[in-house]
């Protein structure tokens, strides 16, 4: 199982026609695959509650073991270092990369989102304002 695979999921396209012509064997129907990196999604601004957890997790160890760990720098860069990471891991499946000039910048955006996300999470930001 490879690193990318928990974070680019494959949709099964409908089958493509095949050629029934006279004196030819019918093919089976082929099934085209398109990979879509999870995080870089709309669909993953609700769906990582693992990610936002594990960032809430470090930030309460590192409260625990250094002084410096209730700073809210600690889930500021944990959360980018995830956002990244992810990104990283999701692009670098050849099917699952952004098209584009265009591709690339909505890409990049949903990744910050993301990212954002991830951090509000882990310091109890409602979206609604305060916290």
């Amino acid at each position: 199982m490879r690193v990318s695979s928990w974070f680019v999921t494959r949709a099964h396209a409908v089958p493509e026609a095949t050629s029934h012509a006279v004196g030819r064997t019918p093919q089976s129907p082929q099934l085209a695959q398109q990979a879509v990196g999870a995080f870089i999604t709309p669909q993953s601004l609700v769906t990582f509650p693992v990610a936002s957890g594990l960032v809430a997790l470090i930030w309460a160890v590192f409260r625990q073991l250094f002084p410096w760990g209730a700073s809210t720098a600690v889930p500021a860069v944990t959360a980018l270092l995830l956002g990244v990471g992810i990104f990283l891991i999701t692009v670098s499946e050849p099917q699952a990369r952004p098209r584009g000039v265009a591709g690339w910048v909505v890409a990049v955006f949903i990744g910050l989102a993301n990212t954002f996300v991830l951090l509000a999470a882990a310091l109890g930001v409602s979206p609604a304002g305060g916290s």
